[in-house]
């Protein structure tokens, strides 16, 4: 009888502590231990190299360029490094790598620009080793402000000679959406962000290499690219450049988010690609012959391209099997994915404020502001009529629909934010099922 008690105690034991869970989280404790001591011992090192060359450039402002290369070379080896050392517990995958080097590499001198999803703290150390280290020395990209302040990190940035941009704000709120996740407030200092995009110009322009991440923050639902901010890519429209996108996958398991330091033991996929060799050509392709529209508009048609195009590469890293999927998998038809719109003219109630239209179909209301870009209203200027069987809606406003003709009036039938400050959830196509019939639509105020 005791000889039985004592079995059965040290079986129900084992099954506790050599459950798949707990293997699974012993592995990533010792993922996390191993990449955090091989990270520090060759990220470390470069630290106190920067420190000195910052400290020396700030005495002699000529070095200061010199400082920036130097960081940047060090950075790509040391990561480089980084990676090869902890392949035991990172899988590494990637395809277009070799050819978007050597494109950089033959536009030497001219202006070049790269993009990628933001999953991950990763991405950054990412993009900086599979850049060659010819190339790395003339790259500079866009970071948050708040990132300056961040021990080791925020050093290495001010040495690379990266541009920070100086949101408002670093806080989230909750969103509404089916998919749960959070909507960030993306508001920047005007003053600050005009400064911003002219250094950052300014170095595109030059011939270098300008490289961001258009989310604008790293996705809460990494299957599904977050709406791309239009803009980053101003700098594109102004200047004529090739572009390549960099889309990778893994990473938001390896090193997610919320953590510390990543670790967890996963296979990470890589795609690069050339979205095109002239963004000026582009623009004009999008824009269609014979149509002229604003540099607002052209940020945007380009965003929204880059953004489609590098869904597409996301979803055959997702399909993958060998690329290691998040636990919490959720698909990319459920997660939120919002389209950037150009703002247009909205009247105002008796108040002066603002107000937005409540779409109706076939008994469903749908307000203004919702976030998808199918199956939406066919006209953003002038909005479909009642009766109007809607079936697709393009960038510019200008899909296919039956029936009924257009309601008179330019005004925004989709609730676009015209003001600063406006909540993120406004500018978005609302969603609605696909070919149903407008009923109805009136004007109600805004929250």
């Amino acid at each position: 009888m005791t000889f039985r008690w004592v079995l059965a105690r040290v079986t129900w034991a084992c099954n506790v502590v050599f459950s798949p869970d707990n293997i699974q989280a012993a592995e990533a404790y010792l993922g996390k231990f191993i990449f955090f001591v091989v990270l520090f011992s060759f990220t470390f090192p470069v630290w106190v190299v920067t420190k000195v060359n910052l400290f020396i450039a700030a005495r002699f402002p000529s070095h200061l360029p010199r400082t920036h290369r130097i960081t940047l070379l060090l950075c790509s080896w040391a990561w480089w490094i980084v990676f090869r050392c902890c392949c035991c517990i990172l899988g590494m995958k990637a395809e277009g790598v070799r050819e978007m080097n050597k494109a950089m590499r033959v536009g030497a001198g001219k202006p070049r620009a790269i993009i990628g999803n933001h999953v991950s703290f990763m991405d950054s150390m990412l993009i900086h080793t599979y850049i060659s280290s010819r190339s790395s020395m003339f790259t500079k990209s866009l970071f948050s402000a708040h990132l300056v302040d961040m021990p080791i990190v925020g050093s290495l940035c001010v040495g690379c000679g990266h541009i920070p941009v100086a949101f408002n704000s670093q806080d989230t709120v909750s969103s509404s959406s089916r998919s749960g996740g959070s909507v960030a407030n993306f508001s920047v200092d005007k003053e600050a962000a005009a400064k911003t995009m002219e250094e950052f110009d300014k170095w595109l322009k030059d011939g270098n290499i300008a490289c961001w991440f258009p989310e604008g923050r790293m996705s809460p639902h990494p299957l599904k690219l977050q709406m791309f901010r239009a803009g980053g890519f101003k700098s594109c429209v102004d200047t004529d450049c090739e572009m390549w996108c960099v889309v990778s996958a893994g990473a938001e398991v390896f090193w997610n988010r919320k953590d510390l330091i990543g670790g967890t033991p996963a296979n990470v996929g890589v795609k690069a690609f050339r979205l095109c060799s002239s963004t000026h050509a582009l623009i004009k392709e999008l824009v269609g012959e014979g149509n002229e529209v604003d540099d607002k508009l052209k940020c945007v048609l380009l965003a929204n391209h880059a953004q489609a195009l590098m869904q597409e590469k996301r979803d055959e890293l997702t399909a993958d099997v060998w690329v290691t999927k998040p636990k919490d998998l959720i698909s990319s038809d459920s997660a939120s994915s919002q389209v950037e719109l150009p703002a247009l003219s909205r009247p105002k109630d008796g108040l002066g404020k603002s107000m937005r239209k409540s779409v109706q179909f076939e008994g469903d209301i749908v307000a203004g502001g919702a976030a998808s870009s199918t199956d939406a209203p066919r006209d953003v200027e002038r909005g479909p009529s009642p009766g109007q069987t809607v079936q697709s809606v393009d960038l510019l406003g200008t899909g296919t629909g039956t029936g009924g003709s257009p309601a008179a009036g330019s005004e925004d039938l989709l609730g676009m934010a015209d003001g600063e400050g406006a909540p993120p959830e406004l500018g978005r196509i609302p969603t609605s099922p696909s070919n149903k019939t407008l009923d109805s639509y009136s004007w109600m105020p805004m929250r």
